[in-house]
C-alpha cells in the first residue's frame, strides 16, 4: 500500500468526522444565552464538499489511472 492512499484515506475519514461531529452539533436545540460563535451546517458542508474531491482522488489512487469518464462523439 502506497503512502499517498494512507493520507488520502485518513483524510476522507478526518473529513467524514468533522462532517459527522458538526452535524451533531447543529442537531442541538440553540441555547438562548449562550451566542453562537460557528455556524455548524456550513462547516459540515465545507466537510462533505471535502470529502466529494478527497473521494475522487481515493477513486483513482484505486484505480490506477485517471477516471475520465464516458466520452460521446
Amino acid at each position: 500500500m502506497s503512502i499517498e492512499l494512507i493520507v488520502t484515506a485518513a483524510a476522507f475519514l478526518g473529513a467524514g468526522a468533522v462532517a459527522g461531529l458538526s452535524l451533531l452539533r447543529a442537531g442541538r436545540p440553540a441555547d438562548p444565552f449562550k451566542v453562537r460563535l460557528v455556524d455548524y451546517n456550513y462547516v459540515a458542508i465545507f466537510a462533505v464538499a471535502i470529502m466529494l474531491v478527497v473521494g475522487a482522488h481515493l477513486v483513482t489512487l484505486i484505480a490506477g489511472h485517471p477516471v475520465t469518464g464516458r466520452r460521446f462523439g
